[in-house]
């Protein structure tokens, strides 16, 4: 069993750098993988810019004193690690942007691990409750993609359209209106992590991109 094991590390190996090669030769791979994230939104493009922390982990305890100081009623979370719960409590609400349909996708990866499985249909955004979970509170709002006649102008579109709802959202929180949220079923969908997000998963996903271009054009 451990040379079969030792001879499956060593094809892993080989296979992941026979696919970051190609993705390091191909720019068109690089760019389109992109484009998940594209959008015309600034990443700061507030005129007010709050006081930045830097930590080691958002789950420092260094995080909870600050926030127990603050006692915040709302803590608006987007692209972060799993928050624990001693920093869950320090706030009245939590609510997070997860790009990726919930429940269908959770995690890391949902809207690449979607396009992977050759399921456009499944790929937006949710905005939802944090609970100790992984993606899995209360969802707000959902905001599917829209697909155009082009994946570049799809993700754009529904990037831009998620920027602008979640901070509706907020705004809603500010004024006093808090949503209710609707439950989730956990016993169905994917939670993926970033570390599945290997080369060949990436070549994979540049591949069914591709193809899926085609099927808009047509």
């Amino acid at each position: 069993m451990e040379p079969y094991k030792k001879m499956k590390r060593i094809i892993l190996v080989i296979e992941n750098g026979y696919y970051s090669l190609l993705l390091r030769l191909s720019k068109k791979m690089q760019r389109t993988l992109r484009l998940f994230w594209k959008s015309t939104h600034s990443e700061y493009s507030s005129p007010y810019q709050a006081p930045i922390m830097k930590v080691d982990s958002i789950n420092d305890e260094s995080v909870r004193t600050a926030l127990t100081e603050i006692k915040p009623d709302l803590i608006v979370v987007c692209r972060s690690a799993l928050l624990e719960r001693h920093i869950i409590q320090t706030a009245t609400y939590v609510i997070n942007l997860h790009y990726g349909l919930c429940p269908h996708y959770r995690g890391t990866i949902s809207n690449q691990t979607a396009m992977y499985k050759n399921d456009p249909d499944h790929i937006g955004a949710t905005i939802h409750f944090i609970n100790s979970g992984v993606d899995s509170g209360n969802i707000i709002k959902t905001i599917p993609v829209i697909w155009k006649n082009s994946i570049e102008a799809s993700f754009q579109q529904m990037n831009d359209t998620v920027f602008d709802v979640y901070l509706e959202v907020i705004r809603d929180f500010i004024q006093g209106v808090v949503p209710v949220g609707v439950a989730q079923n956990t016993k169905i969908g994917l939670t993926t992590f970033w570390s599945q997000w290997t080369p060949k998963m990436r070549y994979k996903t540049y591949q069914n991109m591709a193809r899926w271009q085609k099927t808009l054009n047509n």
